[in-house]
C-alpha cells in the first residue's frame, strides 16, 4: 500500500509551495488528497469484500477479519512512512508534523489490534492491555512533545498552520471518525469500517507526500517547485 501511495504521488503535476516563513496564511498544496484516498481505500476495501464473500466466514467486520487486517496494514504503512518522513525532513515544522502523524498512526495500530484478554488468547495479531496502554501513552507523549516544540520555537507558525486553508485534511480525518462513531451507534458496522479505512488512507497519503517532499530536498519556507496534486 505504501508503494501504491508513492506511485500515485509520482504521477503528480507541478505546483508552487507557499512561503511559510512570511506572514501569509499557508495553503495545503495536495488538493486531490480526498480523491486519491477514495481511490486507494476502494482498491483495498473491494478486494477485501470479494475475498470475504468467497473465502470468509462470520461478519465482514469481525476482529482480525479481512477489513480489520487491511486497516492495520494501512496504519502500519502510514507509521513507517511517517517515521521516514521525520528522519529525512530538513525543516523543523515538517519533522514535528511527521512525528505527530506517526504517533496518530501508532495509536491507530494499537486501537485496531484486539485485546488478547477479550479474545481469550494471545497471538501475533493481538495485544495485551499493558501493551496497548504503553503504545497509547507513548503516542500521546510523542504528539505532545512535537506540538510543544512547535509552540515554544515557532508559535506564530503553529497558529497559522491551524488555518482551515492548511489544516483541512486534519478536519477531514476527524470528520471521518465522527461519522464512524455515529455509524457504530446505528450498528452500521461495515460502513463504520469502510469510513475508517478511508481515514487511514488519508493519513498514509499525507505521510507519503511529506516523505517524497523530504527526498526532493524541499522544505517549508523555500520558494521551490514540489510535485503535488493540484
Amino acid at each position: 500500500m505504501a508503494v501504491l501511495a508513492t506511485c500515485v504521488i509520482h504521477t503528480a503535476t507541478r505546483e508552487s509551495m507557499c512561503d511559510f516563513d512570511n506572514n501569509t496564511r499557508p495553503v495545503w498544496p495536495y488538493l486531490r488528497l480526498p480523491l486519491h484516498s477514495l481511490v486507494l481505500s476502494s482498491a483495498i476495501t473491494i478486494p477485501c469484500w470479494i475475498g470475504f464473500r468467497f473465502f470468509g466466514h462470520g461478519d465482514f467486520s469481525d476482529e482480525n477479519g479481512w477489513i480489520e487486517n487491511a486497516q492495520f496494514g494501512t496504519l502500519g504503512c502510514a507509521f513507517i512512512v511517517g517515521v521516514l518522513a521525520a528522519i529525512f525532513s530538513k525543516k523543523r515544522v515538517w519533522i514535528c508534523i511527521a512525528v505527530t502523524l506517526s504517533a496518530v498512526a501508532a495509536f491507530g495500530c494499537a486501537r485496531e489490534l484486539p485485546n488478547s484478554e477479550t479474545l481469550g488468547y494471545v497471538s501475533s495479531i493481538t495485544l495485551t492491555p499493558r501493551s496497548k496502554e504503553l503504545i497509547f501513552g507513548s503516542s500521546a507523549i510523542a504528539a505532545f512533545v512535537a506540538t510543544l516544540v512547535m509552540f515554544v520555537q515557532q508559535r506564530q507558525l503553529l497558529f497559522r498552520l491551524w488555518h482551515p486553508r492548511f489544516s483541512w485534511p486534519a478536519f477531514l480525518f476527524l470528520s471521518c471518525f465522527a461519522i464512524a462513531e455515529l455509524s457504530e451507534e446505528f450498528s452500521w458496522v461495515s460502513f463504520e469500517e469502510i469510513v475508517e479505512i478511508y481515514a487511514y488512507t488519508l493519513l498514509l497519503f499525507v505521510n507519503a507526500w511529506i516523505f517524497r517532499l523530504a527526498l526532493q530536498g524541499g522544505h517549508l519556507g523555500d520558494p521551490i517547485q514540489s510535485s503535488t496534486f493540484r
